[in-house]
């Protein structure tokens, strides 16, 4: 049986009087005196330890519990204050130890009991006074209670080799109704405050080699019938409920695999050389999903399993919300977003790697009636890499290893209201990156460079026309090294003979930014044009396994075209770290 105890005391006595600096006697430094006093107690019970009786391990070894008491009192020359209170927790938590599904069809079983089973019985009192010594009055004299119980439940009812569900209902009740009553004649069954309901479903039958498809759905429906969330003139029974709910498809193809075959002893050149080809064709991972999200403020009674469930969102009783003004006005938000995408991969040969992706996503949403959509296409997004320069003929008499990548992708967004009134589009371009280039040289020696371009049209449809055009392109190169001396290392500027045997580290990054926006619209105005250059050098050195240090020096100019400035930064900095 665990168990707790806490108790704090505090008390401030002040040496000088209110903003002066004249000291207090005894007696009115024990009149301006602040105290505060906070104690608790807290015993539970619970059997860790699972017995071998059935019958304990259903009753004894599934509860658990717990009582606790706390009090805080605080005095200050102006105010009193008490609060007390007790709060405890009963719970029953079952889990079936035993086998508990039915086989009934290759493999696939029904579970006839829940996975798990939880009921929590929680409950609180709070009692707060506080007195004004000044005035001599109480200024707050407040009692609160409160008893809740949750029940839980999950299971999977029925699952196999190529499909599986599960199901999880969690409901909140407020079992202490009238307050105005003594606790034992107000519990009882209470009324419902809230529930969560999960469910979910996948299925990936087996359908070949070729052809792997997987579906899914998941679905969440909440529920709060709280009366807090009710107005005043709310007639009763009034709950917010909300619900979300994805389907899924995704789907591999291989080609390849359905059109090559096994070899034989009779086959000639020229069809194993058709079936390495064919071989070759990648897969092609295909994705469709669609997600349906319903939430309604206020609603008369509980909306019908079709709902619950997400398959039909609109499916509710009342959509109404009296406002002060008697009027009734829809309250409702429902959101449909689809997304569809297509991406492969294709390697040629093993040091180059092509990919290619699609991507078209569009959603639509309504709000009190009111409709906006948007909708976003992503093609070409093209990308090819070589993975093994170092690999390819004299290459690998400079490089450990290096490798090159280079990526371009456009993409399309359009936001609009009602159906079909487009009120902002926006094309936009971008080489990610137009070079990338990583190489380790034979002398241990990294060098990374990285060029970026993109360029954006921003056009707003809504009232007056406008366009905006931005280019931005961007360098990086880095250059680094780590390596030791142990043998001495002559440095000609200091005539000497340095020698260290851990790593020192030193490192270059160089970076240039370029920006421009311009407004064709507007008479080809230059709204902005920027251009960024740093050189930042760092060094790095560890003197041991508890102490390291390091050393960067910056340099940064910005300039502003179109307001004529420029900024720099020039910083050096150095630091070193102590391990204890």
């Amino acid at each position: 049986m665990p168990f707790s105890l806490r108790f704090h005391r505090a008390a401030s006595l002040p040496t000088l009087a209110s903003k002066s600096d004249i000291a207090l006697r005894e007696d009115p430094r024990k009149e301006q005196e602040r105290t505060s006093v906070d104690e608790s107690y807290r015993p539970g019970f619970s059997k860790p330890k699972k017995s071998k009786n059935w019958f304990l391990r259903l009753t004894l070894d599934a509860i658990s519990g717990n009582v606790s008491y706390t009090r805080s009192r605080g005095s200050s020359p102006e105010l009193a204050d008490t609060s007390f209170g007790y709060t405890g927790s009963l719970n029953y938590k079952f889990s079936p130890w035993w086998k508990h599904t039915l086989r009934f069809f290759r493999g696939y079983t029904i579970s006839y009991l829940p996975e798990n089973v939880s009921v929590a019985i929680t409950g609180q009192t709070r009692t707060i006074k506080r007195i004004n010594k000044r005035q001599g009055i109480v200024t707050d004299d407040r009692y609160t209670r409160e008893v809740k119980g949750v029940f839980d439940i999950s299971f999977k009812p029925i699952s196999g080799p190529s499909f599986q569900t599960d199901y999880s209902l969690k409901m909140t009740r407020d079992l202490d109704l009238n307050k105005q009553v003594p606790l034992i004649r107000s519990l009882g069954k209470g009324r419902e405050l809230s529930r969560n309901q999960r469910a979910s479903m996948k299925y990936s039958p087996s359908i070949g080699k070729w052809l792997r498809p997987t579906l899914s759905y998941d679905v969440n429906y909440e529920e709060n019938a709280d009366p807090k969330i009710r107005s005043q003139n709310d007639p009763p029974g009034v709950r917010r409920v909300s619900v979300s709910g994805r389907s899924r498809i995704d789907i591999i193809l291989s080609p390849g695999s359905a059109l090559s075959q096994k070899p034989s002893k009779q086959d000639t050149l020229g069809t194993s050389l058709t079936r390495l080809l064919l071989s070759k064709i990648p897969d092609i991972d295909v994705r469709y999903l669609l997600d349906r999200n319903a939430k309604y403020n206020k609603v008369i009674g509980r909306p019908g399993l079709k709902f619950q469930f997400g398959i039909d969102p609109e499916d509710v009783s009342e959509l109404v919300v009296i406002t002060s003004s008697g009027a009734a006005q829809r309250t409702d938000e429902l959101t449909r977003r689809t997304a569809f995408d297509v991406s492969t991969d294709f390697r040629p040969i093993r040091w180059l790697t092509l990919e290619a992706k699609y991507k078209l996503d569009r959603s639509r949403r309504t709000y009190s009636g009111s409709k906006t959509f948007t909708e976003n296409a992503v093609w070409p997004d093209l990308t090819g890499s070589v993975s093994s320069l170092a690999d390819i003929g004299i290459f690998g008499r400079w490089w450990k290893s290096s490798s090159l990548s280079m990526g371009y992708k456009g993409s399309r967004n359009v936001e609009g209201r009602g159906v079909s009134v487009k009120t902002k589009e926006t094309r936009k371009s971008e080489w990610l990156p137009l070079i990338g280039w990583d190489a380790t040289w034979q002398n241990g020696v990294r060098t990374t460079l990285n060029m970026r371009h993109s360029s954006s049209e921003s056009e707003n449809l809504s009232g007056t026309r406008t366009l905006k055009r931005t280019r931005t392109t961007s360098i990086n190169f880095q250059i680094r090294h780590s390596f030791s001396a142990p043998q001495g290392m002559y440095i000609p500027l200091a005539g000497r003979t340095l020698k260290f045997k851990s790593n020192l580290t030193l490192s270059v990054d160089i970076t240039y930014e370029a920006t421009k926006t311009t407004s064709p619209t507007a008479g080809n105005r230059v709204d902005k044009d920027t251009r960024k250059f740093s050189f930042i050098p760092t060094a790095s050195y560890s003197f041991s396994q508890k102490v390291t240090g390091s050393a960067n020096a910056r340099f940064i100019q910005e300039t502003d075209r179109v307001r004529g400035e420029t900024y720099r930064t020039i910083g050096l900095s150095a630091s070193v770290l102590i391990r204890f």
